[in-house]
């Protein structure tokens, strides 16, 4: 886990090294030899990926509020438990890679995020893997699979789960539909939430959980997966993604089985993780 905070420092200048930035790798890379050279290259490539992490902005606010805030973003991250998404996903790193580069989870609108494709092309394995991803940038989350089929009998459930959500894991019993739509469309107008619906082929499997984006707080971000792309549409989808079908090298990783375990190599089983140590990375970025 990293999270890089940007102390007085323009987050752009350091992704495209500008400012004093520009100025210090500028200086050492003058007369400097090829060795050098590659290491300044090193020390760009970081500050470019290290710049395009979600992190902390702090210019003109109070220090002990960003501290608070700092804190809050690592609780979250501690507390959030990621979904599975398996091991060696074919082309998942591409995905999100993708994925990143069109949403802007800074902008201070809803944003509707659709990634449709054909049946099979891992769109709910996507999904999860990006919900991973950012889910910690927001006040709460929530994650629904399957809509289509639960749609038809389990809108109460759907309901009970949306809710536990984005009531940050708290329990709040509803009776029947109608009061549930109405708790949904209180709270998602006053938190900060993402949420991802799962297998969506019409509009109308939304219209107790979310019916329109207008139910939700600025920031938020929605993610749905269809097959049918004119549903996004529908919805106001204003990022869409097109998951496209595994090509020759991909269908080939696919299917090649690992390779085998010889019975005359010795494997030593004879320990067990015991404890999950989950490391926190903190990066400074400051003007000199």
């Amino acid at each position: 886990m990293v999270l890089p905070i940007f102390y007085h420092v323009d987050p752009s200048d350091v992704r495209n090294q500008r400012g004093s930035f520009g100025e210090a790798l500028a200086y050492h890379t003058r007369d400097a030899n090829q060795e050098k050279k590659e290491i300044i290259q090193k020390w760009r490539t970081a500050l470019k990926e290290g710049a395009n992490l979600s992190g902390c902005h702090v210019d003109n606010q109070y220090e002990t509020e960003v501290v608070k805030d700092i804190i809050d973003i690592i609780m979250r991250r501690l507390n959030n438990q990621p979904l599975n998404v398996g091991k060696n996903v074919v082309g998942i790193d591409v995905h999100l890679k993708k994925l990143k580069l069109l949403m802007n989870t800074e902008l201070n609108k809803v944003s509707v995020v659709g990634i449709y494709g054909v049946g099979g092309a891992s769109k709910p394995t996507i999904a999860k893997a990006i919900y991973n991803e950012i889910s910690h940038q927001y006040e709460s989350s929530s994650f629904l699979r399957n809509i289509k089929e639960r749609s038809k009998s389990d809108i109460l459930q759907l309901q009970q789960e949306l809710l536990y959500g984005i009531l940050k894991g708290k329990f709040f019993r509803i009776s029947n539909i109608d009061e549930g739509t109405i708790m949904i469309k209180r709270c998602l107008s006053s938190n900060r939430v993402l949420v991802v619906f799962d297998d969506v082929d019409e509009l109308q499997q939304l219209e107790y959980l979310a019916e329109e984006k207008d139910w939700f707080e600025s920031k938020s971000t929605i993610i749905i997966t269809s097959r049918a792309k004119q549903v996004l549409a529908q919805y106001g989808a204003n990022i869409s993604y097109e998951v496209p079908k595994l090509n020759k090298e991909e269908v080939v990783q696919l299917v090649t089985p690992p390779i085998p375990v010889r019975p005359d190599w010795r494997i030593r089983t004879d320990f067990g993780v015991r404890n999950h140590i989950l490391g926190l990375l903190i990066f400074f970025f400051f003007q000199s």
